[in-house]
């Protein structure tokens, strides 16, 4: 009888411990590998710049593609630069360029600017200011950075798309991976 009991407690024991792991991964710490894609892509136009003695700074616009029905409310994006001919030039937190103005520009809040130079990585997070919008869907302007060029050469800025860890696109019921969409960079040209 006494063996029966403690047969009994283990099996509850290891039930227990079983539920508790299988709610926590499901709800506390859901995986991404089966998160819904939406688009990320540079604006077309913008796929390749040419920058003459004297222009600097150009805008780089970032678009989100999403459903109809998805809204998003925050996104961090990974880009690469090549550090040794063009730098992230700091700008106001609301800036954007007219084009993205007109595209349904509302992550006017950003929250993390992470400027990696030795490795030419930016990451950052914008997220749409709740109180004062309806939540984007369809095609949507995430975004402008500016880069400046440094000295005359070519070099490309892009989607981190190997590692994609640090991207996260949220909407108020889910967190989606990105799926690169085309432009996936933009060529700079810059001549003296």
């Amino acid at each position: 009888m006494k063996n029966n009991k403690t047969i009994l407690i283990i099996l509850v024991l290891i039930l227990s411990t079983a539920f508790f792991w299988f709610t926590a991964n499901r709800f506390l710490y859901p995986s991404r590998a089966g998160s819904k894609q939406l688009g990320v892509s540079f604006e077309q136009k913008q796929n390749n710049v040419s920058l003459s003695s004297g222009q600097t700074d150009f805008p780089v616009n970032i678009f989100l593609t999403t459903p109809p029905e998805t809204q998003v409310t925050g996104a961090t994006a990974v880009l690469r630069y090549n550090s040794q001919f063009v730098e992230y030039s700091e700008q106001d937190e609301i800036f954007t360029d007219s084009s993205c103005q007109n595209a349904s520009f509302k992550f006017t809040k950003r929250v993390k600017v992470i400027n990696d130079t030795d490795s030419g990585t930016l990451i950052i997070t914008r997220i749409v200011d709740l109180a004062s919008t309806i939540l984007p869907s369809g095609r949507t302007c995430w975004g402008t950075v500016i880069f400046r060029a440094k000295q005359s050469g070519s070099s490309t800025v892009s989607f981190e798309t190997t590692d994609t860890s640090a991207w996260e696109i949220v909407g108020p019921a889910s967190v989606y991976m990105p799926r690169f969409d085309e432009p996936r960079f933009v060529n700079i040209i810059t001549s003296e």
